[in-house]
């Protein structure tokens, strides 16, 4: 079914410029399509009863599942090329609810200040798109990119985990570190790793390392493997 998020919901229902010619352009929505439409985390079964005035009519309250109570938030290194964009579409798709953008000693990318507004426009539009396709409740927010020290050293509520592959002997599973009831803070690193400096000071403000398995994974590939372990695992605790 389709899924769109609503801009205003009070006196009308309105749609943003691009859900809406995505909607009555792109998908071609018929009179009385029914159709999902989120405003605030809530779900409502809609229709467009006369497609001369597009005006949308709301149905009935719908009950989904697709969100977890607690949140969960990625730390994402810049990554190269179309990476990021992939990585942080896929992560939606995932669960997570806010992704924090960084750099470290290792990151290979490093954007201008200047650079973020039109990033982030694109990113953004990623984000919004993958929360439509999955049937999100909320559109996960995207942060600008900080200095990894800065984000080790921030007051963060929550479980804080730390992909350290370097540890993988000794580390714990992903699995056995998850606590229900908690946000959960994922931390992956660059396809360089981390230096001693990094680790060091991911230890001393408890953040609390696991390993992803004896094979050293891409960036990406240990976000994806981090979040689809949580999910399920967080589900399994429930």
């Amino acid at each position: 079914m389709i899924h769109v998020f609503a801009k205003t919901f009070t006196p009308n229902v309105t749609l943003s410029q691009e859900d809406a010619f995505h909607l009555f352009s792109v998908l071609r929505l018929k009179e009385h399509e029914r159709f999902q439409l989120v405003f605030e985390g809530q779900a409502y079964l809609a229709e467009v009863p006369n497609l001369m005035t597009k005006q949308i009519i709301i149905l009935q309250k719908l009950v989904l599942t697709t969100e977890h109570t607690h949140a969960r938030i990625l730390f994402l290194p810049l990554l190269k090329g179309e990476k990021l964009e992939w990585t942080i579409q896929k992560a939606i798709e995932l669960g997570v609810t806010s992704i924090q953008l960084f750099t470290s000693r290792f990151t290979v990318v490093d954007w201008q200040a200047d650079q973020w507004g039109k990033k982030s426009e694109r990113l953004n539009k990623i984000i919004h798109e993958a929360a439509m396709q999955s049937h999100r409740l909320i559109i996960p927010t995207l942060m600008a990119p900080q200095s990894l020290n800065h984000i080790l050293m921030s007051p963060i509520q929550g479980l804080k985990c730390i992909a350290l592959e370097t540890e993988r002997h000794d580390a714990l599973k992903l699995v056995q570190i998850m606590q229900p009831g908690q946000q959960h803070h994922v931390l992956i690193g660059p396809e360089g790793g981390f230096d001693e400096n990094e680790i060091s000071l991911a230890k001393n403000h408890h953040w609390h390392a696991y390993s992803l398995g004896s094979r050293i994974l891409r960036s990406e590939t240990a976000a994806l493997a981090s979040l689809a372990i949580l999910a399920q695992g967080l589900d399994n605790l429930k």
